[in-house]
């Protein structure tokens, strides 16, 4: 291949390139004309985050020549808040070996906003270590997965609002028939204004929990929350499925903490991983979830419980990897466990599965307010 083409020896401070690129050349980059071909982009750095390949779609994301990307840094082009986190990420993928998945909205102009996930990867070339990175634009696979999943949550949670309507029919037409007979008692009149006034928050915090879910949170601030209040919502949200699934849902006393969240996005991690329980042990005889929490000094772990054995480990080590499912084609998209992987990391947390439990058992570690 042609090295001036895509792969420039420069030395910027201490690095020396002509080494490292005879190594990728000889290890990797056979034919950059095939990685110019993909639609995704693509680049190689070093253990300094230094640019060494990128192919054309990455040239075309920043805007600027290949010739000009090489031997620059994230540093020259980025804030320092923006890059130090990327430079976070490379070394902890080199020093680690563990795969990085990183999704982030790039604002385009005043109105567009993107989804963009980056996947990285440590390569090592005779004993030296690159970080391998795609970049993919999910916008659509995103919003095409919220809307799927607030269509299905409406769409069950249509028998839920009919149930307080019905309730609320039922009495005015019996108070109706009441008043006809006769004047009514205060004993009368406080039952009916009080069971109205049940129905009526039944239905409030059924909308409530929908809307919270289906508006757009990426603006919102943080802000001290109630579990309680985190955790009914996604439990009104997550209900209908449950019951069509015929599961039987334990809910532990939730304590009387404050955390300081985003309470929408939190609660989506609850539904997901409530919806994925159900649709796991559906097939099970007497199906059952456990929800339970559990507290330390700086954290409180929300513990997801259900009564299957346990995940594969070859499918566990890939359960928060973007577009990976075990469910139907036309059931998943893969993308519900890594979102909420990414929104529990956003607040300072960590979602993960936990192998030691008999049943299958996902832990959710959020940190307390100081």
């Amino acid at each position: 291949m042609r090295r001036e083409n895509a792969l420039i020896s420069r030395e910027p401070g201490s690095s020396t390139y002509n080494g490292a690129m005879d190594r990728l050349t000889a290890g990797l980059l056979s034919d950059t004309a095939i990685l110019d071909a993909v639609a995704d982009p693509i680049f190689i750095k070093d253990k300094h985050h230094t640019w060494l390949y990128v192919n054309q779609a990455m040239s075309d994301l920043l805007q600027r020549p290949k010739e000009e990307l090489i031997g620059l840094s994230d540093a020259d082009l980025m804030p320092l808040d923006v890059y130090r986190g990327y430079w976070e990420e490379d070394d902890r993928v080199i020093s680690t070996g563990i795969e990085s998945h990183k999704e982030e909205d790039v604002h385009e102009g005043t109105n567009r906003v993107r989804r963009i996930l980056t996947k990285k990867k440590r390569l090592e070339i005779d004993h030296e270590f690159y970080v391998f990175g795609i970049i993919r634009d999910i916008t659509d696979v995103y919003l095409h997965t919220r809307l799927v999943n607030l269509g299905e949550i409406a769409g069950n949670l249509s028998h839920e609002l009919m149930t307080p309507l019905t309730v609320m029919d039922f009495h005015l037409k019996n108070f109706a028939e009441r008043l006809d007979e006769g004047p009514v008692n205060n004993c009368e009149t406080s039952q009916f204004l009080t069971s109205m006034e049940k129905s009526k928050d039944r239905l409030i915090g059924i909308i409530k929990s929908v809307r919270a879910f289906a508006v757009d949170e990426q603006d919102m601030p943080m802000a001290l929350t109630q579990l309680k209040t985190i955790i009914d919502e996604a439990v009104e949200l997550a209900g209908p499925r449950i019951e069509k699934k015929r599961v039987q849902l334990e809910l532990a006393s939730v304590p009387n903490i404050s955390v300081r969240c985003r309470g929408p996005q939190i609660g989506q991690i609850i539904i997901n991983l409530l919806h994925n329980a159900a649709d796991a042990i559906t097939d099970l005889e007497s199906p059952w979830i456990k929800v339970s929490f559990e507290l330390t000094g700086t954290h409180v772990e929300i513990v997801v419980i259900d009564k299957g054995l346990g995940i594969p480990p070859e499918i566990a080590g890939q359960l928060m990897t973007p577009f990976f499912t075990t469910k139907p084609s036309h059931s998943g998209t893969g993308l519900g466990l890594s979102l909420a992987s990414k929104l529990a990391t956003e607040h300072g947390g960590t979602l993960w599965y936990d192998n030691k439990h008999s049943h299958t058992c996902f832990r959710l570690r959020l940190p307390l307010p100081t």
